[in-house]
């Protein structure tokens, strides 16, 4: 009997451990809240169902895009798939990982508003200024921007410090920089803002080689006076500096790893971005030179002096024709597969159910036969 009572009051003991561990465990673990999202637009499922059948390669291997958003969003947002309302009394909206990726790369705007980030030591972004709401959490992109440089002063710091020596928060805050710096360079670096239109005037960053004269073109051009001449060059050069300046990293960081090579047997599938910035980023050194020479030049004509328009001119004939010589061309096989980004980007961004199809399927049939 005693022997019973002692199993009885040990199995009793045990529940009642385990009743205060689950209780304690559900307390920290509480269910997310489902966020609203007023500006969101769902996408219809016949676009995602075509979608998440666009190749991609990853890890050595071609998989479909509806894997490598499962994996991505499971490794940022700790779960594959998420839920949000269009408003307070609103059903629930499920977002599937290919959904969640065409927002990141294409929709950005309102990708950044979704509760993306997991977190499991908010106290981290605490100790950055930002006001939590429980220890484990998600957190959108626009919660988070607000404390970047915080963010990445303090990163900066334990970059200097051995990582034998970080200890579990701060191991957390690199990882949590880490997920950032994935997420961003996950959107299209080919996508033109607002405001970036208004710097430049390009639409689109494939306008500035295919709707443009070429360098050596204009600097060659016949019956054109020396001030024609220096204008059409110099609208150009300043358009073009101020396209790139808009660009993030040039798109150098690009992981968008869904577009083979056009012009090669290349197994590698280098984003095009990553090819653009290597131009991009001669070019730019090209125009730094530029400036640094068109000072120069400035300086001394405003100086004066008896041949100090002549001099000017020379010194800007030279600077052209240096531009010109050492300008790198985008090519025709990148240039193509910019283009295929944009056409996808403007068809999905369409209000059109059936543009946004046609558009994931012109895509994927130019690179079918790769």
């Amino acid at each position: 009997m005693n022997k019973k009572l002692r199993i009885l009051g040990f199995i009793v003991t045990v529940l009642v451990i385990c009743g205060v561990g689950y209780y304690g465990i559900s307390k920290l673990v509480k269910r997310d809240k489902i966020r609203i999202v007023k500006d969101y637009e769902p996408w219809d499922k016949s676009v995602l169902e075509l979608a998440q059948q666009i190749p991609v390669q990853g890890g050595g291997r071609i998989k479909p895009f509806q894997s490598w958003a499962g994996t991505l969003m499971l490794s940022l947002h700790g779960e594959k798939g998420m839920k949000i309302k269009l408003r307070e009394d609103g059903k629930p909206v499920k977002i599937t990982p290919t959904a969640w990726l065409l927002d990141v790369i294409f929709r950005p705007d309102l990708a950044d508003q979704l509760p993306t980030f997991r977190l499991d030591n908010s106290a981290i972004l605490e100790e950055l200024g930002m006001e939590v709401r429980k220890q484990r959490d998600r957190y959108s992109f626009n919660e988070i921007f607000p404390y970047f440089m915080k963010l990445d002063a303090a990163v900066a710091k334990l970059r200097n410090k051995p990582a034998v020596r970080h200890t579990a928060s701060e191991k957390q805050l690199l990882a949590l920089n880490d997920k950032i710096g994935t997420y961003i360079f996950l959107r299209n670096p080919f996508a033109v803002t607002e405001a970036g239109y208004k710097e430049h005037g390009y639409a689109h960053v494939s306008d500035a080689f295919t709707t443009n004269e070429k360098f050596t073109d204009i600097f060659k051009a016949q019956g054109a006076d020396a001030a024609q001449l220096m204008g059409r060059l110099l609208e150009r050069i300043e358009r073009e500096a101020a396209l790139r300046k808009t660009i993030p990293y040039l798109g150098a960081q690009s992981q968008l790893t869904f577009q083979p090579p056009l012009d090669s047997d290349d197994s590698t599938w280098t984003p095009v971005g990553k090819q653009f910035a290597k131009i991009a980023q001669q070019n730019e050194q090209l125009y730094q030179r530029y400036r640094a020479g068109s000072d120069v030049a400035a300086k001394k004509l405003k100086a004066g002096g008896a041949n100090a328009q002549q001099e000017f001119n020379q010194s800007f004939g030279k600077l052209f024709a240096d531009y010109a010589q050492h300008y790198q061309e985008c090519p025709a096989a990148l240039l193509k597969g910019m283009m295929a980004l944009e056409n996808l980007q403007d068809g999905l961004l369409s209000d059109s159910v059936e543009v946004q199809k046609k558009a994931v399927r012109k895509f994927i049939k130019t690179y079918a036969n790769r």
